[in-house]
């Protein structure tokens, strides 16, 4: 009964040991930069540009902005928008959010400002599984309105809040991303 009564405690003490480790990296994690706080140039210089002449079509794509902190859903985002070179109209933007749950999303509304934006779930992945539950991965497309982007840059970023019946998230997509961003679209080549 004591060996029992003795490994008992000793797999407790693992326990509790591998918990506080991980508990120190997560700690850790939240003191180095966030990979939120670039700057708008370096944003500039690493979105993509192409003019494909087969299509008549210019895409612009910003770079992939993941998050490190493990207590947020929000796993990352990019901003992507097209348009066709022959008419004069805008660029069409959409914001692409990956999310990082213990749960699906299923993501069916978006809404900035008091206003209500297109949203489109595609179905995700199963990624990691720890001892508890496993983190699931989905994206959500939200179409936005360049005014409204453009407009977003006075207010410090672009607030949106996404919901549907397995929760809610809430991000900011700041102003340096957007502007970096913004800087490729008007770009003439």
């Amino acid at each position: 009964m004591r060996v029992v009564a003795v490994a008992a405690v000793l797999a407790l003490v693992g326990c509790a040991n591998s918990f506080d480790a991980e508990l120190k990296r997560l700690e850790e994690a939240e003191k180095r930069p966030h990979p939120l706080e670039i700057n708008a140039s370096e944003v500039s210089a690493r979105t993509l540009r192409e003019d494909d002449p087969h299509r008549n079509v210019i895409t612009v794509e910003a770079p992939y902005i993941g998050k490190e902190n493990f207590n947020s859903d929000l796993a990352g985002y990019r901003l992507k928008a097209r348009k066709t070179k022959q008419s004069r109209s805008n660029f069409e933007v959409w914001l692409v959010v990956v999310t990082g749950a213990t749960s699906w999303m299923d993501f069916t509304h978006a809404h900035s400002f008091g206003k209500s934006l297109p949203v489109e779930t595609s179905i995700g992945t199963v990624g990691s599984c720890g001892q508890i539950s496993c983190k699931v991965f989905e994206t959500a497309t939200v179409t936005i309105p360049l005014v409204d982007l453009e407009r977003s840059l006075s207010i410090g970023g672009f607030e949106l809040l996404l919901s549907g019946g397995g929760g809610k998230l809430k991000m900011n997509v700041p102003a340096p991303y957007i502007q970096g961003f913004l800087k490729k679209i008007k770009e003439e080549k």
